[in-house]
């Protein structure tokens, strides 16, 4: 299928590569599909790209490479909902904020985005009970974290690869 974006003009996307997310995302419901995108040498950073919206697309990474010990516990409902049947299936995404005025970046650690690699089931939930911030900062060293590149099998199996 084809699929125009901003951050990469426009592209094939394999069927088997499309993330659904019935609920959308907290603010875009009408967003139901997405595809993560990822273009070479881009290190730990993801686009998550809506497919009925081109300009639609957020800058994600793995959490647990911003914040190695950011501890999860997802609720039976997400777990039903997303029909987890083991914890090697999911796989966390935060999104992350540019921030203009100090050239920074922050992680969202507060509402992270669960994905079911084995079924492409998605769902942004809300972690109040955490105490994880909305923004979180980043450094600036992200060499630790470029490392990580082709480390996760299940992340790279829901991965689109543009030149």
């Amino acid at each position: 299928m084809k699929v125009r974006t901003v951050p990469f003009g426009e592209i094939e996307v394999k069927e088997e590569r499309i993330i659904t997310m019935e609920e959308g995302i907290i603010g875009f419901p009408y967003a139901t599909a997405f595809v993560l995108l990822r273009q070479r040498g881009s290190g730990p950073f993801f686009w998550y790209q809506a497919l009925n919206d081109e300009k639609l697309a957020f800058l994600v990474i793995d959490p647990f490479l911003v914040k190695p010990d950011y501890d999860v516990l997802i609720d039976d409902y997400v777990v039903k909902k997303l029909a987890i049947a083991a914890a090697k299936e999911v796989v966390l995404l935060s999104i992350l904020t540019f921030h203009e005025e100090n050239k920074t970046l922050t992680a969202n650690l507060l509402a992270p985005l669960v994905i079911n690699a084995a079924n492409r089931k998605a769902k942004q939930v809300i972690l109040e009970e955490f105490g994880y911030p909305l923004q979180y900062p980043i450094g600036s060293d992200l060499s630790v974290m470029a490392q990580q590149e082709e480390a996760d099998f299940l992340l790279h199996h829901l991965v689109e690869t543009t030149p």
